[in-house]
C-alpha cells in the first residue's frame, strides 16, 4: 500500500462510504414519517463516476499550486537558514492564491445562504398563509366503507351510527364526514351548467366538488358569508341545496344574487338541478402554492341519489319487448374522510376515535389518521425538503469559508511573526497589531461580499418560480446573509489575529 496510486484509491474508498452513510442519514432524516418523499441511497454508477472525477480534479488543481511554488524556489534561498525573503516564503503567489480561494468561498457561501434565507421565507410564508380554515384541533382519518362489505343502500345508516358515536367521545366539539379533505391532493370536479348565465368562448366552467354532511363548515370551520350552512336537516326528502364559495358567487352572480339560484352539475350521479342556500369563504383546497382562488361546490351527502339515473324512457319503449335493466347504486354516496373538531390535542383523541369506529363496526378498519396540519405539511414536502437541504448546504459553505479564512490568516500572523515582534518592541500597540491583521481579513470580506451580490442577484432568478410570497431579490435576506456571513468571518479571524497580540518580542526577534 506504499503505491500513491493505492492511497488514493483506498481514500477515495473510505471518502464514498462516508458518502453514502451520510446520505443515508439525509434521507433517514428528511424523510420519516412522509410517505411522499421517495429518494434512494444506493450508490449510482454515474455518481461515482464524478464524484471521482471531481476528487481527482480538485486534488490535482489544489496540489498543483504549491507544487509549482516548491518548483520555483531557489536551491540557494532554500539552503539559507536566515533568509526572509519573498521567495523564502513561497513567493507573491503563494500569498494571492490562499486568499483568492478564501474570496471565492465568500462569494458560494453568500449565494448559499441567500439562497437557503429565501427557501425558509418561502417555506414560512406557505405556512403562515391564511387558508380559509381554522387549522387547530382538527382531526382527519380516512376509512372506505366498500372495502369493509358496504353497499351504497347502507351507508345512509352507517354514516349516522359512525357520528353519533364520534360525537359522543370526550373532547370532541363537532364531527362530520366528506368525501375529501379541506385540502388534498386529489379532487372531484365537473362543469357546472347555470341557467340564465351565458359562458364567454372556452370560458372554464369547472368546479372542485365535494359531497359533505350536516355539521362539516362547523367542523372545518369554514365561515359561511352568506346564507346557511348545510345541516343534518338537509336530507333525501327535502330541497336539493349545495353551498358555494364566494369565488362561484362572484364570478357567474356578480350582482349578489347567488342564494336562490340554480344550477346543474355535468355528472349524471349528482346532476340535480340543486339550488343554493349559502356562501362559504374561500380556502385553499388543492396547492398551498395557489394564487388564484378555486371555485368550490359542497354537496349534502345526505342528498345524493339512491341509483344512478337511467336513460329516457323514450328509447326503452322503443323496443316494447325489452325487459329494462335493474338500477344501478350510487356510489357516490361513499365518502372517505372523517372530520374531527377537537377541544384540545387532536393527537390524543385518535386512540377514543379507533374505538369509536370499531364499536361502530369492527370490519370497518381507518386507513389512516392525521391532524390537519400535518395534511398541509405533507403537500408542502417538496418545499420543507428543499429548504432543509440548502440550509444544510449552506451552513456547511460558511464553515469551509471560516475554516479557509482561520488557515490563511493563521498562516499569515506566523509569516509576519518577525514584524509583529518588531513592531510590539518598537512600542505598537496591541489594538494596532489586531487591527492590522483584521483589517487583511475585512478586505476579504468587502471583495467576497461585493462580488458575490451580483452574483447571487443573477443566480435568483433561476429560482423565482420556486418562491412564494417574496421576491428573489428581497433586500432582507441578502441583507441577513451578507450580516451572517460577516459576524461569522470575523470571529473567524478574530483568533488568529488576537493571537499575534500575545507574540512575545524577544522570541519573535530570534524566530525563522
Amino acid at each position: 500500500m506504499n503505491d500513491p496510486a493505492d492511497k488514493m484509491i483506498t481514500k477515495f474508498g473510505n471518502a464514498e462510504f462516508a458518502a453514502f452513510a451520510a446520505t443515508r442519514a439525509l434521507i433517514a432524516f428528511f424523510s420519516q414519517g412522509n410517505p411522499y418523499i421517495a429518494m434512494d441511497a444506493t450508490p449510482d454508477l454515474p455518481v461515482l463516476l464524478f464524484t471521482l472525477a471531481i476528487s481527482l480534479v480538485t486534488g490535482l488543481l489544489f496540489g498543483l499550486v504549491p507544487a509549482l511554488t516548491a518548483a520555483r524556489t531557489g536551491a540557494a534561498t532554500t539552503l539559507s537558514s536566515n533568509a526572509r525573503t519573498p521567495q523564502s516564503s513561497g513567493g507573491r503567489s503563494s500569498r494571492v492564491w490562499p486568499k483568492t480561494l478564501v474570496t471565492i468561498q465568500v462569494m458560494l457561501s453568500l449565494l448559499l445562504l441567500v439562497g437557503a434565507g429565501l427557501f425558509l421565507r418561502t417555506l414560512r410564508n406557505l405556512q403562515n398563509q391564511d387558508y380559509g380554515f381554522e387549522r387547530t384541533h382538527l382531526l382527519l382519518a380516512s376509512f372506505n366503507a366498500q372495502l369493509a362489505g358496504y353497499k351504497p343502500s347502507q351507508t345512509p345508516a352507517l354514516h349516522q351510527t359512525l357520528l353519533e358515536h364520534i360525537s359522543a367521545l370526550p373532547g370532541v366539539r363537532s364531527a362530520a364526514l366528506s368525501a375529501t379533505p379541506p385540502i388534498s391532493s386529489g379532487a372531484w370536479s365537473s362543469t357546472l351548467t347555470i341557467p340564465g348565465y351565458t359562458p364567454a368562448p372556452k370560458e372554464n366552467m369547472v368546479s372542485i366538488l365535494n359531497r359533505v354532511s350536516g355539521q362539516y363548515f362547523e367542523t372545518a370551520n369554514i365561515p359561511i358569508v352568506a346564507g346557511r350552512p348545510i345541516t343534518p336537516a338537509d336530507s333525501a326528502s327535502s330541497l336539493k341545496v349545495v353551498v358555494v364559495n364566494q369565488t362561484i358567487a362572484n364570478h357567474f352572480f356578480p350582482k349578489g344574487d347567488a342564494i336562490g339560484r340554480s344550477f346543474s352539475i355535468d355528472i349524471d350521479t349528482v346532476k340535480g338541478p340543486w339550488r343554493i342556500v349559502g356562501i362559504a369563504r374561500d380556502t385553499k383546497a388543492r396547492d398551498p402554492r395557489a394564487t388564484e382562488p378555486t371555485r368550490m361546490t359542497y354537496i349534502p351527502l345526505a342528498q345524493i341519489e339512491p341509483f344512478v339515473p337511467t336513460a329516457s324512457d323514450s328509447s326503452a319503449k322503443s323496443a316494447s319487448n325489452t325487459k329494462p335493466a335493474p338500477p344501478e347504486e350510487n356510489h357516490d354516496r361513499f365518502v372517505g374522510t372523517i372530520l374531527v373538531r377537537t377541544t384540545g390535542d387532536p393527537a390524543k383523541t385518535i386512540a377514543d376515535l379507533r374505538a369509536a369506529v370499531a364499536a361502530t363496526d369492527p370490519n370497518l378498519a381507518l386507513l389512516n389518521v392525521t391532524t390537519i396540519q400535518d395534511q398541509v405539511s405533507t403537500l408542502m414536502s417538496h418545499d420543507e425538503l428543499i429548504s432543509s437541504l440548502t440550509a444544510i448546504f449552506s451552513l456547511l459553505a460558511l464553515v469551509l469559508a471560516c475554516i479557509g479564512l482561520y488557515g490563511v490568516m493563521t498562516y499569515n500572523v506566523v509569516r509576519r511573526t518577525n514584524e509583529i515582534g518588531i513592531r510590539i518592541a518598537l512600542g505598537a500597540q496591541s489594538t494596532g497589531v489586531l487591527w492590522m491583521i483584521l483589517k487583511e481579513s475585512l478586505l476579504l470580506l468587502a471583495i467576497g461580499v461585493a462580488l458575490g451580490i451580483p452574483a447571487t442577484l443573477l443566480a435568483t432568478r433561476t429560482i423565482k418560480s420556486q418562491l412564494f410570497g417574496l421576491s428573489p431579490t428581497d433586500p432582507l435576506t441578502f441583507i441577513a446573509a451578507a450580516l451572517t456571513i460577516s459576524i461569522v468571518t470575523l470571529i473567524a479571524a478574530w483568533f488568529p489575529a488576537h493571537r499575534a497580540t500575545k507574540v512575545d518580542p524577544v522570541i519573535a526577534l530570534r524566530y525563522e
